[in-house]
């Protein structure tokens, strides 16, 4: 009672709400003067700000073990207890996965959805088509001709994913995938490669785009030459010519990079932009991924480090240091990268917040006001960047019937936090309690579930501790 209601559609705040919440959904949003019923639960929020539960529409649940050192067979069931108490307690109720394990994923996704585990929703595919594993059980291995590529939706399909994600393909094989994945009713999201164009990918079908690598090189006036060169390069006898010696790979990329940021123009740039706007194809940017993989912040902070496990740093954050050359090229492409993704939020291209979590910096939950506070800096507006993470979402996947607002009628997904985050971002750093599809969440018991990632970090370090004085003669540990 006597909370403040974030509308995160019109950039308003409704002060002096109460929120009613009974079997799971939002029953009303009204001004606090009618008097509840005897036995209801009363959350304290008065002077507090409620907005949606936040989503981020990038991460990885099941790709890597956590608990996997040397040849040990990884335990993903440890990824659960690490990620999905991370999420809730930074107020992120939907995450979108995109690519890992199928089996553990459903797992998850049903015992969150059925109440047995705490933690966000989750939506997600299997692995990513293209890539050398199976999308699900029993789909083709490594699909490219046309009935394998069919197959492999096909298959992703009957099992039930969301999704589906691509690895960067040729541009035959993008096209056999998006018409048999909108046959499923189906949208398709991923990477486009250096040999295709945006433009081309956005045509061709692609709903959804990770990552901003081709949204810079779509601004080179160059771009259709640096793509031909790229498919040069990584064509079969490409391949063969660079394995011999006679091309070398880092002086190509170095190559392209340097001459798609000298020959960037806005203009160029948005004529590509149009496009996507009018095909309605979302982007992703992952500017704190994209940040963190080109090292332009190489030192983490040590609040962060706390709640990384051993694999994450020894794989993502050891000797990971780039020459000056490429530290100047990685400037001022991210410095493109944010104007992009400002042309691109001007231009009504949808944009959904997501941090390719975890890796580097990238704790799970933690990450999501980074990246917000990024999309900011990149010239969104404070409303504009909470929109990537709640109405936005719950439009792309189609659930804005039920997901987005505080609505009545709405699930209950909903996130108390102290100071207005239309005002400031970082207010999304103070949350006070958690709405997880009707399950209240108060401070106390978020802190006693991040308790619970405490001590299975702590597990995690001691078990890496041998292997860390085996591998590397450092002193049992310690990371460098």
């Amino acid at each position: 009672m006597g909370v403040t209601v974030v509308d995160v559609e019109h950039g308003t705040l409704l002060p002096n709400q109460t929120v009613v919440v009974a079997g799971g959904r939002i029953e009303r949003v009204e001004e606090s003067h009618r008097a509840l019923p005897p036995g209801t639960t009363v959350i304290p929020a008065r002077g507090r700000y409620l907005l949606p539960g936040l989503w981020d529409t990038h991460v990885h649940l099941a790709a890597v073990a956590i608990d996997r050192l040397g040849n040990r067979p990884g335990n993903y069931e440890i990824n659960a207890s690490w990620h999905l108490p991370l999420f809730l307690a930074h107020g992120v109720t939907g995450v979108r996965d995109m690519s890992g394990n199928f089996a553990m994923l459903r797992t998850w996704r049903d015992q969150v959805g059925s109440g047995v585990r705490a933690g966000p929703r989750i939506v997600h595919t299997g692995w990513k088509i293209g890539a050398p594993e199976p999308v699900v059980p029993g789909a083709p291995r490594d699909p490219h001709t046309p009935a394998e590529l069919r197959r492999a939706v096909d298959r992703a399909a009957d099992a039930g994913v969301d999704f589906i994600k691509v690895e960067t393909m040729q541009p035959e094989e993008l096209r056999v995938v998006a018409e048999e994945a909108h046959r499923r009713g189906l949208q398709v999201v991923g990477h486009v490669g250096p040999w295709m164009t945006l433009r081309t990918a956005s045509e061709l079908g692609l709903d959804g785009v990770e990552h901003l690598h081709q949204g810079v090189a779509a601004g080179s006036t160059e771009e259709e030459h640096l793509a031909e060169s790229a498919g040069r390069e990584f064509s079969w006898w490409g391949e063969r010519l660079v394995r011999i010696g006679w091309w070398n790979h880092a002086q190509r990329r170095r190559r392209r990079a340097e001459r798609m940021i000298v020959t960037w123009d806005s203009a160029t740039e948005a004529r590509t932009i149009e496009v996507l706007a009018r095909n309605h194809t979302e982007q992703t940017p992952t500017l704190s991924a994209l940040r963190d993989i080109q090292r332009l912040e190489p030192e983490i902070p040590p609040e962060r480090l706390a709640w990384l496990p051993p694999k994450i740093l020894r794989t993502d954050t050891t000797d990971k240091a780039v020459g000056p050359w490429r530290e100047q090229i990685f400037l001022k492409q991210f410095a493109l990268q944010m104007r992009v993704t400002r042309m691109m939020q001007q231009a009504g291209v949808p944009i959904l917040a997501g941090t390719d979590s975890p890796g580097t910096r990238r704790v799970p939950g933690m990450s999501l006001v980074d990246e917000l506070e990024l999309l900011a800096q990149a010239g969104l507006s404070n409303l504009e960047a909470l929109q990537t993470a709640t109405i936005n979402p719950a439009r792309f996947l189609r659930l804005s019937d039920s997901l987005g607002t505080v609505t009545p009628g709405k699930v209950a997904d909903l996130v108390l936090v102290d100071e207005n985050p239309l005002a400031n971002l970082g207010a999304l750093r103070t949350v006070r309690a958690v709405v997880a599809g009707g399950r209240y969440y108060s401070r106390e018991e978020l802190d006693r579930r991040l308790e619970g990632v405490r001590q299975v970090l702590a597990q995690l370090r001691r078990d890496a501790a041998p292997s860390a004085v085996a591998s590397d003669g450092a002193a049992p540990g310690n990371t460098r």
